[in-house]
């Protein structure tokens, strides 16, 4: 796997921007691209910096750091433990009717005669990613997005 480098990756980002849309949407596979081949992955880049000021002394963010790292956010007892499987499940279920439409719009989308070879086999391994539960957020927007640009 490769290191990704950061300058690249900027311009690639800036470039999601420009006028044309090839040229966007070439950016975005390049970028797409960059970020598989990398020992990252998205979730890894836009990590949000913790805020070190909440606490008062190295010691307290010590022992928040391994609360955290053992699963413990706190002395909620069974309530909380509750409402933490419920919510998981209800997302669960969420998470597959989600799926289901992504499904739908892939095979919708693959079913084109009209969509380039590269568009093609980048639908065939988001399919094969949803199949084994690990299509990103990102890649379910971007499929949306084409999906939508498309008219499907």
């Amino acid at each position: 796997m490769a290191e990704l480098n950061r300058d690249n990756l900027i311009d690639l980002l800036e470039r999601l921007g420009a006028e044309s849309d090839e040229e966007a949407l070439r950016a975005a596979r390049a970028l797409d691209r960059m970020v598989r081949e990398s020992d990252y992955d998205w979730e890894d880049l836009l990590e949000p910096e913790e805020d070190d000021e909440e606490y008062e002394d190295d010691e307290e963010y010590e022992d928040h750091e391994a609360d955290e790292d053992r699963g413990d956010e706190g002395d909620e007892g069974d309530e909380g433990d509750a409402l933490e499987d419920a919510v998981e499940a209800s997302a669960a279920e969420g998470d597959a009717a989600e799926g289901d439409k992504d499904a739908n719009l892939i095979d919708r989308l693959l079913a084109r005669k009209s969509i380039s070879e590269d568009l093609r086999e980048e639908l065939k391994e988001f399919h094969q990613d949803l199949n084994a539960g690990r299509l990103s957020d990102t890649d379910r927007r971007y499929v949306r997005a084409v999906a939508k640009r498309l008219g499907v």
